[in-house]
């Protein structure tokens, strides 16, 4: 009488469990690559953001001599759901008996809470003189 009938079950589970456990943590792999990828492209685009916060700030500055202490920058169509805030300060100063000015811009963009998986925020800091 043979006593190893069914030896293989045991291990044909142990098999599968150890592939069911693989195929999880490959899809788990992906799923958070796939996520840090659109993190970076949502990173991108605040700073590209961010970037037309302080371009808006230098224009006022240089062409119109202006410096508003905070703003709501207006956003193209490409940065849907982006939100931008422009702050300026101004300091004098004497530079060859001119009377100067020094500007410290600051454009904050930001996407979604601050809580949620999604959010992202870039600052840029730009100084300019007039």
């Amino acid at each position: 009488m043979c006593r190893e009938r069914g030896f293989l079950l045991p291990a044909a589970v142990f098999l599968l469990v150890v592939l069911a456990g693989l195929a999880a943590f490959l899809l788990r792999v992906g799923a958070t690559a796939q996520q840090g990828a659109a993190l970076d492209v949502q990173g991108a685009r605040a700073y590209q953001a961010a970037r037309a916060g302080i371009e808006l700030g230098l224009f006022q500055v240089q062409r119109n001599n202006a410096c508003t202490a905070s703003q709501t920058v207006p956003l193209p169509v490409g940065l849907n759901g982006f939100s931008v805030t422009l702050t300026c300060s101004a300091t004098a100063f004497q530079e060859g008996g001119n009377a100067r000015a020094l500007y410290l811009l600051v454009s904050t963009a930001s996407y979604g809470t601050v809580a949620s998986s999604d959010f992202v925020e870039r600052q840029i800091v730009a100084t300019t003189e007039r």
